[in-house]
């Protein structure tokens, strides 16, 4: 295990590198996956979600957010391809939001531009220890 310091910092840097905006820790209200791919939100659909300051959707209103699948075009989805997720990808993505969701485990979002080259999106989810 002596080793592993080293590497977990280097993980954390180059994901900080990746994406420069990240959302601070906030809970998921709501949450849903669509596998509708008429919206431009890729071919697999997408997972949405809104955060909030507070559990249980209390606390200020923080951002709706789409986690986008490959195709995607939408202005709600983020810029970098390497964030729009297979359908694998995306469902266990989806498994990760609901378990925030019912478990009120406080997440953060990393993200970029959006496509289009306005707004912040998300580029996937994290969950953090409350």
């Amino acid at each position: 295990m002596r080793g592993m310091k080293p590497i977990l910092g280097m993980v954390a840097f180059a994901g900080v590198c990746l994406l420069p905006g990240v959302a601070k820790a906030d809970y998921i209200c709501d949450a849903f996956f669509s596998p509708l791919t008429a919206i431009n939100k890729g071919n697999s659909g997408y997972v949405q979600f809104t955060t909030y300051t507070g559990p249980d959707c209390t606390g200020s209103f923080i951002s709706s957010w789409s986690i986008c699948s490959t195709g995607a075009t939408a202005t709600t989805c983020i810029n970098q391809t390497q964030f729009h997720y297979t359908l694998t990808q995306l469902l266990a993505t989806w498994d990760a939001v609901r378990l925030a969701l019912s478990s009120n485990v406080r997440v953060s979002v990393p993200g970029n531009t959006c496509i289009g080259g306005s707004g912040f999106c998300a580029g996937y989810v994290n969950l953090n220890a409350n």
